[in-house]
């Protein structure tokens, strides 16, 4: 019987190893810009090269803000620019995305995650994104002023797609 047992528990303890080991969270890229003193120019969109764990993957791209009490507005608008890869003739596809998020109520309230002044708003922006389509995304605010008080940093996510699903 502990033979039998043996036979079947060691096959069944390596492919538990095995599952555990792999873990698709590895996969997934994030990257930070500060923006520095909380005052985004214009005039200086933020750029966001990619790393890819899986090249044949499709991933999910999310944005996050954080800002500070100093942020005038209730919403914040912001345009995205997902450049491709060079294909065979060196030309570029660039696509375009506007994203707005609501960082206060109409009473003024912050909404979102955070403590103290600073306060988070995170959205996902892109689904069944490829490598060669996104090898560099660029990041700008198309507030009205062109120095943007109290946006501390923007953070862009890649996070693989389950299944490619």
């Amino acid at each position: 019987m502990n033979r039998k047992l043996a036979k079947i528990a060691l096959p069944l303890l390596c492919l538990v190893a095995l599952a555990c080991g792999c873990n698709p969270q590895k996969a997934t890229y994030a990257e930070t810009q500060i923006i520095v003193r909380s005052m985004w120019q214009k005039s200086a969109p933020l750029q966001f090269t990619p790393e890819y764990g899986d090249s044949s993957a499709t991933y999910t791209v999310s944005l996050a803000v954080r800002h500070d009490a100093q942020y005038p507005y209730r919403d914040l608008a912001l345009h995205l620019t997902m450049t491709s890869e060079p294909d065979s003739a060196g030309g570029v596809q660039e696509e375009y995305r506007k994203v707005t998020f609501h960082l206060a109520d109409t009473l003024g309230n912050w909404l979102g995650t955070g403590f103290g002044t600073l306060y988070q708003q995170q959205c996902e922006v892109l689904r069944h994104v490829s490598p060669r389509q996104a090898q560099k995304l660029t990041v700008r605010h198309l507030m009205p002023d062109d120095t943007l008080a109290g946006v501390t940093d923007v953070v862009v996510r890649f996070s693989p797609e389950r299944f490619g699903f």
